[in-house]
């Protein structure tokens, strides 16, 4: 009785632990310089690209946790980082390393085209 106790509890857990941590204005620059490689998926709800992305990037997670960090942006959130990086299409994947740009997407990727663009960084 105690193991499926156990078992529920993993399970019940589990949605959290596979969603990309959501970011804002207030945490995005301290989110980026807090890990070595961060990958932002600036999204928005009303986005019809961005509801296709999202179980990709989701996938695309659960492979590459341990070596990139995954976060959303819900651009509708504003914030001048949005004019900063120019983020003009959605949805948008940018990619940073050590706290800087180094490369992004501005594309609807499965989680395989993700990860593979992925691996040529890390």
């Amino acid at each position: 009785m105690e193991k499926l106790l156990s078992y529920i509890l993993l399970f019940s857990l589990f949605p959290f632990v596979i969603y990309a941590h959501s970011i804002g204005p207030s945490n995005f620059y301290k989110t980026i310089h807090s890990h070595k490689m961060v990958l932002v998926k600036f999204w928005a709800p009303w986005c019809i690209g961005c509801a296709i992305l999202k179980p990709e990037y989701e996938k695309a997670k659960k492979k590459a946790f341990k070596k990139v960090f995954f976060a959303e942006y819900n651009t509708d959130s504003g914030g001048k980082i949005l004019d900063k990086l120019r983020i003009e299409t959605l949805p948008t994947l940018v990619l940073f390393k050590n706290g800087k740009e180094i490369d992004r997407k501005s594309t609807i990727l499965n989680s395989q085209e993700i990860l593979h663009w992925l691996k040529k960084y890390y």
